[in-house]
């Protein structure tokens, strides 16, 4: 019989992952008006698992990697929870650029964009009310080798490490008070400190 009996809501690192994704929405498209280019004006993903297909030309995914606890206690545990910002472009040749220098090219100005967005202060805290996150940091930018790439429809990808340090808490549950009456365990004040001892 299952002892839970209340439910457990969405955790830390799921609304996290939510954030990034709203957070990223709403100013990719903004930043597209404010640099009058369109290529930012991307769709962005959670967790989506199918790739790149032809007909589209560029989209963001937001995916959970893992989380790493280094600060438990009862209550809660503290650690970094690492998510990865997929960046995929595709870009058709012209008569002045190739196709596989535009997409990278169009790779490059939106994962600058996206590390500018994530690191400005305005969203140090993702919009959660301070202090429910200690830390937001983008750790690592890394690209494939495009010389070593077997794909030939000008397909340019790049994925951001962001780490977001966050508390998980777990709520108490009211411990049943043990009457007086119905022990003979004592709390006793030793030269040693408090011992708890049975007084019959």
């Amino acid at each position: 019989m299952a002892l839970i009996t209340t439910a457990i809501p969405k955790q830390n690192f799921e609304l996290v992952r939510d954030k990034i994704g709203v957070i990223l929405a709403d100013e990719l498209p903004n930043q597209a008006t404010l640099n009058a280019n369109t290529d930012l004006n991307v769709q962005v993903y959670s967790e989506r698992l199918t790739p790149i297909n032809a007909s589209e030309l560029s989209f963001v995914n937001i995916s959970y990697n893992n989380s790493s606890f280094d600060e438990n206690t009862t209550v809660q545990s503290v650690g970094d929870n690492t998510y990865f910002i997929d960046v995929y472009c595709r870009a058709k040749s012209d008569v002045v650029i190739n196709g596989d220098t535009k997409s990278v090219l169009k790779r490059d100005r939106i994962v600058g964009v996206i590390r500018a967005i994530l690191e400005n202060p305005v969203y140090r805290t993702l919009g959660f009310v301070a202090p429910s996150l200690n830390r937001t940091t983008v750790t690592q930018i890394q690209t494939p080798d495009s010389f070593n790439s077997k794909d030939s429809s000008f397909v340019a990808i790049a994925r951001i490490t962001f780490v977001v340090n966050v508390p998980e808490k777990v709520s108490l549950i009211n411990a049943n008070i043990i009457q007086g009456m119905s022990t003979s365990i004592k709390l006793s004040e030793t030269e040693k400190g408090f011992v708890y001892i049975d007084d019959f």
